[in-house]
C-alpha cells in the first residue's frame, strides 16, 4: 500500500509492502530558492526498511540503497549514486570516494517546536567544542539530504533533536547500508510504528556516533 499520511502508513504496516514518501523535503529551502531540497521514497516490507531513493532536483542525481536480510539475521546491502545526466554510477561509502578533509556536522533545528528549538541551540555549543570531532556545522535544514551526504563522505555525521519519520527513513538505509550507524539520540533503533517525531543521529561511522552520544548524554538538555 502508499501510505498517505503517518496513520495510513502504520495501518497494517508491519504486514504490508508500504511506501513512505516525502515529495519535498527541505521545503522551506525550496521556497527561499535554496538549492538544497530533495524528494524522498522509502519501501518497507513486513515492517522492516528494504529500499530507499532519494533525488536531488539540482545536481540531477538519484542516491538510492537497499537492506535484503539474510539468514542470521545479516544484510547484503546496496548503495549508490546514480548522476542522471552523465550515467555515471558511484558506490556510496566505496574506497576510492573522495570524503571531507575534515569532520562536518550537519543539523536541522525545528521551526514548530520552541521549547525543542531552545534546547538544541543550548546543546549546540557542546557539539562543537571538539575540533577533531566537529570542524564545521551546518544547518542545512534537509534530513533526507543531509543524511545522504554522509553516506557519500561529504558529511560526518547529521543529527535533529526533533524532526518526522518521513524525514529520515529513506536516508536510514543509505547510513546502514554503508557501514554507518543511525539511531535517536537515546542510542536506540529508530522506531518507525511509535511516533510521528523523533530525534535522529546518523553517522558515517559507528565510532563517530559513539562520540557524538557522549555528548549528547552529557551535555543535552533533556525536557523534564
Amino acid at each position: 500500500k502508499i501510505a498517505t499520511s503517518v496513520e495510513k502508513f502504520r495501518d497494517g504496516w508491519e504486514r504490508y509492502i508500504s511506501i513512505l514518501i516525502d515529495a519535498i523535503d527541505g521545503t522551506t529551502n525550496f521556497d527561499a530558492c535554496l538549492p538544497f531540497f530533495c524528494s524522498a521514497v522509502a519501501i518497507f516490507i513486513g515492517g522492516r526498511l528494504s529500499v530507499s531513493a532519494i533525488y536531488d532536483p539540482i545536481h540531477n542525481q538519484v542516491f538510492y540503497g537497499s537492506l535484503r536480510v539474510l539468514h542470521g539475521g545479516k544484510y547484503e546491502s546496496v548503495a549508490n549514486v546514480w548522476s542522471i545526466p552523465t550515467g555515471n554510477l558511484d558506490k556510496l561509502g566505496g574506497k576510492g570516494q573522495t570524503e571531507a578533509k575534515r569532520k562536518l556536522i550537519a543539523t536541522h533545528i525545528t521551526r514548530s517546536d520552541s521549547e525543542a528549538r531552545n534546547r538544541f541551540l543550548k546543546f549546540l555549543p557542546s557539539l562543537c567544542k571538539d575540533k577533531s570531532l566537529n570542524g564545521g556545522t551546518y544547518m542545512l535544514n534537509c534530513g533526507q539530504m543531509a543524511l545522504a551526504h554522509v553516506a557519500c563522505g561529504n558529511l560526518s555525521a547529521f543529527l535533529s533533536n526533533t524532526t518526522g519519520i518521513w524525514d529520515v527513513a529513506a536516508g536510514e538505509i543509505l547510513i546502514r547500508a554503508i557501514g554507518g550507524k543511525i539511531t535517536d539520540f537515546k542510542g536506540r533503533e529508530i522506531d518507525y510504528g511509535k511516533s510521528s517525531r523523533i530525534s535522529v543521529l546518523g553517522c558515517k561511522t559507528p565510532e563517530i556516533h559513539d562520540r557524538i552520544i557522549k555528548i549528547i548524554d552529557r551535555s543535552y538538555p533533556w525536557e523534564r
